[in-house]
C-alpha cells in the first residue's frame, strides 16, 4: 500500500485472510454443535482442498439422525452468513450414501 492506495493484490489478499479466518471460525462452531447434538458434519469442496477463492462458498454436509440434519443445516447456513460467507449446507439425511462417502473422502469431517 503506497500512500494510502490499496491494489487490487491488496485487497485481494485482506480479502482471503478473511475468508480463512472464517473457516478456523465456522470450524470450531460447527464442532461444538456436532458434540452437543450428536452428530457430524462435513465441510468439502474449495475450503476442504485448499483451493479457496474469493468468490468460494462453504459446502457443508449436516449428517445427524432423522429431523436433526434439518436442524443442523440450517445451522449451518446461519453461521456462514453470520460470518460473512455463503453457504451450500445440505441435510445428511436427504442425500445419497454415494454423495456423502465422496464428500467425506475429500473433505473435513467435523465431529
Amino acid at each position: 500500500m503506497a500512500d494510502g492506495i490499496v491494489t487490487l493484490k491488496e485487497r485481494h489478499r485482506r480479502k482471503m485472510e478473511r475468508m480463512e479466518a472464517a473457516i478456523v471460525a465456522i470450524d470450531a462452531a460447527l464442532l461444538a454443535y456436532a458434540r452437543e447434538h450428536g452428530g457430524r458434519f462435513i465441510r468439502f469442496g474449495s475450503t476442504a482442498e485448499g483451493r479457496m477463492r474469493d468468490h468460494s462458498d462453504v459446502d457443508i454436509v449436516a449428517d445427524f439422525p432423522g429431523e436433526g440434519s434439518l436442524l443442523a443445516a440450517g445451522f449451518a447456513e446461519d453461521l456462514c452468513h453470520a460470518n460473512g460467507m455463503t453457504p451450500d449446507a445440505q441435510a445428511g439425511a436427504y442425500l445419497s450414501s454415494t454423495f456423502k462417502a465422496e464428500a467425506e473422502r475429500r473433505g473435513v469431517v467435523i465431529a
